[in-house]
């Protein structure tokens, strides 16, 4: 088999064992809490980025400055809804308001990068 599929074999099991984990933890939520602060440490461990860093070495130095530089801006964007949502949950917004707002931002921010095609900017 060619070493490209091999290596895409390789990315797909490793990827469903690492998003089936999260799966397994969001359904122990229910008996134990402490599981969803698990999930949410795991999503946003350095980890998960090194995965991806994993899946580009071999593409050279310059793809992995791209990869972080468009990563960075993404990691952005997530820091400021995030606060905007906690304070959104302080004062006390109901859900499917804090619902809303996340998916218009997320739609509103993937819009502007694909229509003004930032990948090609950076």
């Amino acid at each position: 088999m060619n070493k490209k599929y091999n290596k895409i074999i390789f990315d797909v099991i490793t990827g469903g064992i690492l998003i089936g984990m999260i799966s397994y933890f969001t359904l122990l939520f229910d008996d134990n809490p402490e599981y969803l602060k698990i999930i949410a440490y795991l999503w946003a461990v350095p980890l998960i980025y090194f995965y991806f860093l994993y899946i580009i070495y071999d593409k050279g130095v310059n793809a992995i400055k791209s990869f972080t530089e468009h990563g960075l801006l993404g990691a952005i964007l997530t820091i400021f809804i995030m606060t905007v949502t906690y304070f959104l949950i302080i004062y006390k917004y109901s859900i499917n308001f804090i619902l809303l707002t996340n998916i218009i931002f997320g739609l509103f921010a993937l819009f502007i990068y694909f229509y003004f095609k930032i990948y090609n900017k950076f």
